[in-house]
């Protein structure tokens, strides 16, 4: 099951490369980083292909303190590299699972802050 590429998406989201390490059940660990997070969930690129429905365990450092939490991937879509021929990448989206109130509302923070930096920034453009 792939994305069908409509956006269903319930919460905020703030794009920004967060380092994430993904725990499988089946023993694999990957590290990478965050394309986007939201307080459900986080689009992530990835070498190896993620099973939808997998279920994972989430470490994303935050602001100099990481989040641990349990989590689905939900969809799966393949990204060839745009500057090594062959290579492969893929892009999953993973919605949290037994997140924490701590946890939830430190995600909802950094969300927020980054919203309004970006935001900020379009303001600083508009103005020249």
């Amino acid at each position: 099951m792939n994305w069908d590429g409509i956006n269903r998406r319930r919460f905020l989201r703030a794009e920004f490369p967060y380092t994430i390490h993904i725990f499988s059940q089946k023993g694999r660990s990957i590290s990478t980083y965050t394309e986007d997070i939201s307080g459900g969930g986080v689009k992530v690129v990835v070498r190896e292909q993620l099973e939808v429905l997998e279920e994972v365990d989430l470490k994303i450092y935050v602001k100099g303190d990481f989040v641990r939490c349990k989590g689905k991937v939900v969809w799966v879509k393949e990204k060839p590299s745009p500057v090594l021929d062959g290579v492969v990448f893929y892009n999953a989206g993973i919605e949290f699972g037994e997140l924490t109130e701590d946890d939830k509302k430190i995600i909802d923070v950094c969300v927020e802050e980054l919203k309004k930096a970006r935001e900020l920034k379009k303001g600083k453009k508009r103005n020249g």
